[in-house]
């Protein structure tokens, strides 16, 4: 299993524009094989941030969801709102402990 964590910022004032955008996105991924959780948040404090929270079964639906129209679309909505940067992190379980 994969977790993947990214951080995106634009300009705050096209903050409602993001929220649709990802709205779709969110669909979209979540539909995808191998997909077991796709959320994107809004920053309480700062419109501009966005928090994308994946969880794939391996590399090979990673590697997938890559190449899918729809990132490439939601990569464009990102820059026509004033994309100013992103950082993304993959990490791999090892195991898993419910904590409640």
């Amino acid at each position: 299993m994969l977790i993947v964590h990214a951080t995106i910022d634009v300009d705050p004032d096209n903050h409602d524009a993001v929220l649709a955008a990802a709205a779709t996105q969110q669909d979209l991924c979540r539909a995808e094989v191998g997909c077991h959780r796709y959320d994107i948040s809004g920053d309480v404090a700062d419109r501009g941030r966005f928090y994308v929270t994946e969880l794939w079964e391996d590399d090979d639906a990673l590697a997938a969801h890559s190449k899918q129209p729809h990132m490439r679309d939601f990569g464009r909505a990102l820059r026509d709102a004033g994309l100013k940067g992103s950082t993304a992190t993959k990490y791999t379980m090892t195991g898993e402990t419910k904590l409640f």
